[in-house]
C-alpha cells in the first residue's frame, strides 16, 4: 500500500497541487496563487516541510536554505512516524489523527532520526490540505534555540559557581574577621564612616557595637590623635598601607599602635584599621625585617624575597635599577620578572641559598621596565621570616667586564694559549679554531662547576646543556669525579 501511495501518478499529484493553490482563492478573485509563490511561502515560514498523504507517507520534502542536508531528501517515500525517534512517535501519530479531523496542530516538538549520525530536533505545525486528506507539516529547526539554551545553562552554572566561590570567600572572611583577637575596623576612605568592627575592637572601645559601627572614625580617638590619624589614612590612600602610629582613646587614654591599609570593593575604597596595645606593637612586614631600614639607603640594589620568589622588600637602588616608580610596584611580584632568565637564575640562586645559606658573586642580568638591561653580580643570604625562609640579596652592577679568570687549572690554560700562539703558521686556521673552542668549552665547564659547588645538574642548567650532554663533555675533557650527583659512574658512556 505504501508503494502504491508513493508511486501515484503525476496527474494525481498535479490535481492535488492545483487544489491546494485554488483553495487559497478568495470569493471574488479569478486567479490562483502561482506554484512558485506557494513554494516560496512554504520556504519562508519553515526550515523543513513534509507533504504527507493519507497513509502517513512523506510524498515530498522541502528543505530551507539554512537546513541543507542530503539525508533529508531521503525521507521521501518513508512514513513520517518511521522517521521520528522513539519518544516522538506518539506525538506524530496524534498529530496526524488530529489533522485528519480538521484541527490545526501547532508547536509540537518532534525529533527526527534522519541518519545514524544526524538527528534533527524540530517544531512542527500540521494542517490538512486539499480534499484528499493529505497533510502539510511545517517544521522549524530547533538546533539554534537548543544551542542558545545550552549557552544560557552554561552561563547560569558559571554564575552559580562564581556565586558559591564569592559566598565561601565571604564566609571565610567573616569568620576570620570575627574570630581575630586583633581589634579591626573597616571604614569608608571617603567619609571615614566605620562600616564594620570585630568583637575585639568593640571590646577595646568598651561601648556597644551599634555605637562603633556607623560612627565617624575620627570620633573614636582623642583630639590629640587626629593629626596622626590623618597621616596614616593619607599614607594608606597613597601607598596602600602605613607604618604603626600611636593613637589614644578619648576616655580611657589608652595608647594604641594603629596601622591602616586600603582596599577596593564595589568601586569604593575602604580602610582596614588594625589596633594593638602599645605594649604589644603590631608586627608589620618591615618590623619583621629590620635590616631593610639599615640597607634602604645603600648605593647597591637590595631585595628580600620569600620562598615563592616573590618580593617582600626592595630599596631605592633596586627601584632605580629596575626603573620602577615605587616599592609597591615590586612587592608581591616574582623576582625573575627583572632578574636573570625567567625560571632559571633566581631558582638556581634560591636553591643554593637554601642548601648553603649564602652565595656570592653570581653573574646574571637585570632587565628594567623600559627594556634596558645591566650585567650584575648577586650576593645573597638566607634568613628566617616568621616560620619560613626568606632570602636577602645585594645586586651589584658590573660597570666594566672583569678579566676572566679560571678557578681551576689556570696555569695549564695559560700554557695552552701560549702553545696555540706558537702554532700559528705551522697548522691550519681551522685546526687552531677547533683547539681554541675546546679550551673555551673546557674553561666554561670548570667555571660552571666552581660556581655551583660541583652540582652538575645546576651546572648543566647554567650552560644550557642536558645532563647527559654535560657528562659527555666531562668524559671528553677528563674533568672531575667520574661519579655523578646520583652516584652513577659516568666514565662509561650509557
Amino acid at each position: 500500500m505504501r508503494d502504491q501511495t508513493f508511486n501515484r501518478s503525476a496527474t494525481e499529484a498535479s490535481v492535488f497541487l492545483n487544489g491546494l493553490i485554488n483553495a487559497s482563492r478568495s470569493g471574488d478573485r479569478t486567479g490562483a496563487i502561482e506554484p512558485v509563490a506557494v513554494a516560496n511561502i512554504v520556504a519562508a515560514v519553515s526550515d523543513l516541510a513534509f507533504l504527507i498523504d493519507d497513509d502517513g507517507v512523506i510524498v515530498d520534502v522541502s528543505v530551507g536554505e539554512n537546513l541543507e542536508h542530503a539525508a533529508l531528501k531521503g525521507c521521501a517515500g518513508q512514513r513520517w512516524i518511521d522517521v521520528a525517534t522513539v519518544e516522538s512517535k506518539p506525538k506524530v501519530d496524534a498529530m496526524l489523527r488530529d489533522a485528519a479531523t480538521g484541527k490545526k496542530i501547532r508547536g509540537r516538538e518532534i525529533n527526527l532520526a534522519i541518519s545514524e549520525d544526524f538527528e534533527l530536533p524540530a517544531q512542527f505545525s500540521v494542517v490538512q490540505v486539499g480534499p484528499s486528506g493529505w497533510t502539510l507539516a511545517l517544521g522549524r529547526d530547533l538546533r539554534p534555540i537548543a544551542k542558545l539554551q545550552q549557552k544560557i545553562i552554561d552561563l547560569q552554572r558559571s554564575a552559580e559557581r562564581e556565586y558559591a566561590r564569592v559566598r565561601n570567600a565571604e564566609s571565610r572572611y567573616r569568620m576570620l574577621f570575627q574570630l581575630s583577637s586583633e581589634p579591626l575596623l573597616v571604614a569608608e576612605a571617603s567619609s571615614l564612616k566605620v562600616t564594620e568592627a570585630n568583637p575585639a575592637a568593640v571590646s577595646l572601645f568598651g561601648v556597644p557595637n551599634s555605637k562603633v559601627t556607623g560612627a565617624d572614625l575620627r570620633d573614636l580617638f582623642s583630639d590629640d590623635s587626629q593629626v596622626a590619624l590623618q597621616e596614616i589614612i593619607q599614607l594608606a590612600r597613597v601607598a596602600g598601607r602605613s607604618e604603626p602610629t600611636k593613637l589614644v582613646l578619648p576616655e580611657s587614654w589608652t595608647e594604641l599602635d594603629a596601622t591602616a591599609s586600603s582596599f577596593r570593593t564595589d568601586q569604593t575604597v575602604h580602610l582596614l584599621i588594625r589596633l594593638a596595645s602599645a605594649s604589644a606593637p603590631i608586627e608589620s612586614s618591615t618590623a619583621r625585617l629590620p635590616v631593610i631600614e639599615i640597607l634602604r639607603k645603600i648605593p647597591e640594589a637590595f631585595v628580600v624575597i620569600d620562598n615563592d620568589r616573590r618580593i617582600l622588600e626592595v630599596n631605592e637602588s633596586f627601584l632605580e635599577l629596575a626603573e620602577l616608580a615605587s616599592a609597591e610596584q615590586a612587592r608581591g611580584q616574582r623576582l625573575d620578572r627583572w632578574v636573570g632568565r625567567p625560571g632559571v637564575d633566581v631558582d638556581l640562586i634560591v636553591s643554593n641559598l637554601r642548601e648553603h645559606g649564602a652565595m656570592r658573586d653570581f653573574a646574571t642580568i637585570v632587565r628594567s621596565e623600559q627594556l634596558g638591561h645591566e650585567e650584575v653580580e648577586v650576593t645573597g643570604v638566607s634568613a628566617m621570616h616568621g616560620s619560613s625562609l626568606c632570602y636577602g640579596m645585594v645586586i651589584r652592577v658590573l660597570r666594566q667586564r672583569a678579566t676572566l679568570s679560571l678557578p681551576r687549572g689556570s696555569s695549564t690554560f695559560a700554557k695552552s694559549v701560549t702553545n696555540l700562539a706558537e702554532l700559528v703558521g705551522r697548522v691550519s686556521l681551522k685546526e687552531l679554531v677547533r683547539e681554541t673552542t675546546d679550551m673555551v668549552e673546557h674553561m666554561c665547564i670548570e667555571a660552571a662547576l666552581e660556581l655551583t659547588n660541583d652540582n652538575r645538574a645546576s651546572a648543566a642548567q647554567i650552560l644550557g646543556l642536558s645532563r647527559q650532554g654535560l657528562y659527555a663533555k666531562l668524559r671528553r675533557y677528563g674533568i672531575g669525579d667520574p661519579i655523578d650527583d646520583d652516584g652513577v659512574d659516568i666514565s662509561v658512556p650509557s
